[in-house]
């Protein structure tokens, strides 16, 4: 994927694939990592209810270098009741 300018790969990947884990407390060290334990704690305690089941990770990519406005392939929002089961991907 393409990463910025002068970057080695200069593809974007328009497949199916994941960038994150899938455990929790890898998620938790992520969040940690890059807002800080006032970002991550209450994620944490949130998730250890007994009423949680597991988790779900939608990643949407933004465009980089743009020299005018996007009409191709263009960022969207996503409501999480429109999300059917059957089109989940595991990984």
């Amino acid at each position: 994927m393409r990463r910025g300018p002068g970057s080695k790969n200069n593809f974007y990947a328009n497949g199916i694939h994941q960038d994150y884990t899938f455990k929790a407390e890898s998620y938790y060290d992520a969040v940690v990592a890059f807002a800080g334990k006032w970002a991550g704690d209450p994620w944490l305690k949130n998730y250890q209810k007994d009423v949680i089941l597991g988790m779900k990770s939608v990643c949407f990519w933004r465009p980089i270098l743009m020299e005018q406005p996007l009409t191709h392939m263009p960022l969207a929002v996503l409501d999480p009741n429109t999300v059917k089961v059957a089109d989940c991907v595991n990984t």
